[in-house]
């Protein structure tokens, strides 16, 4: 069971990053 914790909590934090990454990009002018 703790190896699927580990990797639930993984996914879970790679996501949150993908997500922070997006919100950047996304600040980004898009009137290039």
């Amino acid at each position: 069971m703790q190896q699927t914790q580990t990797v639930w909590v993984w996914h879970y934090w790679v996501w949150h990053y993908w997500v922070w990454i997006w919100s950047s990009l996304a600040q980004i002018p898009k009137d290039l």
